[in-house]
């Protein structure tokens, strides 16, 4: 190849001699080949943006112009032609994510946001919606499904559906359960009074028997699991030990469990018994104590989140119940506490509530059963216990 002298810098052919070319900045003699034009470098493509809703792809960069090929030389091959740039890619885009709100009364259901490729772009991927958390006593949100990404090389695939939030509809189920004092005094009906006018949540008094008492108010809820006459501890019996004469068709034994429970699941239970088991039987505390055992199992069976509070028994006059009685419901409620610290769970809880302390035997009719004046001072144990949870 023949040597090329360079006689100076240049613009244009016109700043060079006659017999000289101006190539690459510097007059250089005719007949030299020419050098290849780089290639332009390729554009890179956008980058998606990503958030709530999907980003949209930027376009993908331009590509390079290739350099001019060099002029052919007198007796010199003519340049090679330099290559084009590679072609940008374009963007890939996201789907975004929306999560459903937490609800208060029911959660929404989440939206999935489509991603949208640029021309070119791979599809973005379908949201994902999550459905809402229920809050107490609410309804679950709904799934929402995340749209699919739109179609660019390829289709974003559709989001998958959001879980349902879990929780309960409807009211509070409340049974009051236990022996005469529940089912034949006016405790439930003021009970069920200071609920109402304390603007308590709603409720519903739940259980198999429906009293037909004058308590007032007379619309109260008279729905209840209350059986007069009941020793607790017959529940612990395989066989009939005790039947009702005055149409409370129990048997006395440990079928009463699933006549009671099994289909009636109660959210909180007051569970007030064992009066009859001191008047009218030696049952000791701790046969009392198994017989609440067993209650609590065939709850938690029927309701895994049950509540039960368990009223200390109220006392008893010496004339109704003699010093032997006196001293096994004396045993009874002092074990209590301890019986209770080691049956309550975080998802089933379980808690004394103190029926005796304070109470009057002279506000009872017959020496155990509360008057108005007595109920009235058990139901409000059992308002500020409910209020407490």
């Amino acid at each position: 190849m023949t040597d090329v002298s360079s006689y100076g810098s240049c613009t244009k052919n016109s700043e060079c001699h006659g017999a000289e070319t101006c190539v690459d900045a510097h007059c250089q003699a005719n007949g030299a080949s020419g050098g290849a034009g780089s290639g332009g470098k390729a554009g890179r493509g956008g980058t998606s943006g990503v958030g709530a809703d999907a980003g949209r792809s930027s376009t993908g960069g331009g590509s390079g112009h290739g350099g001019s090929g060099g002029g052919s030389g007198m007796s010199q091959a003519g340049a090679t032609v330099a290559q084009g740039g590679d072609a940008g890619r374009g963007g890939m885009s996201s789907g975004g994510r929306s999560a459903g709100g937490d609800s208060g009364d029911s959660g929404a259901s989440g939206e999935g946001g489509a991603g949208e490729a640029a021309a070119g772009g791979t599809g973005g991927a379908g949201g994902r919606g999550v459905g809402g958390v229920s809050g107490s006593g609410a309804v679950g949100g709904g799934a929402g499904g995340g749209a699919g990404g739109s179609a660019g090389m390829t289709a974003g695939s559709a989001g998958s559906s959001g879980m349902a939030g879990t929780g309960g509809a409807g009211p509070i189920r409340i049974m009051p359960l236990g022996d005469g004092i529940t089912a034949g005094t006016c405790m439930r009906a003021f009970l069920w009074s200071q609920l109402h006018d304390g603007a308590y949540p709603a409720f519903d008094f739940v259980g198999s028997r429906t009293s037909t008492d004058t308590c007032m108010p007379t619309a109260y809820d008279k729905n209840s699991e209350g059986h007069a006459g009941y020793r607790v501890s017959d529940l612990l019996s395989p066989t009939s030990l005790h039947t009702d004469a005055g149409g409370d068709p129990y048997t006395g034994s440990s079928a009463d469990l699933a006549a009671w429970f099994e289909g009636r699941p109660a959210d909180i239970v007051l569970m007030l018994f064992g009066s009859n088991d001191f008047l009218n039987t030696m049952s000791s505390a701790a046969d009392v104590q198994n017989a609440y055992s067993a209650i609590l199992a065939k709850l938690r069976s029927v309701n895994p989140h049950v509540t039960l509070l368990v009223g200390l028994l109220p006392p008893m006059s010496t004339a109704a119940c003699n010093a032997s009685c006196a001293s096994r419901l004396s045993d009874l409620n002092a074990a209590m506490p301890g019986w209770v610290a080691s049956v309550s769970t975080t998802d089933s809880r379980v808690r004394v509530v103190d029926l005796n302390t304070g109470f009057d035997t002279a506000n009872t009719t017959d020496g155990v059963k509360p008057d108005d004046t007595g109920a009235q001072f058990l139901a409000g144990r059992w308002y500020s216990a409910i209020r407490a949870l």
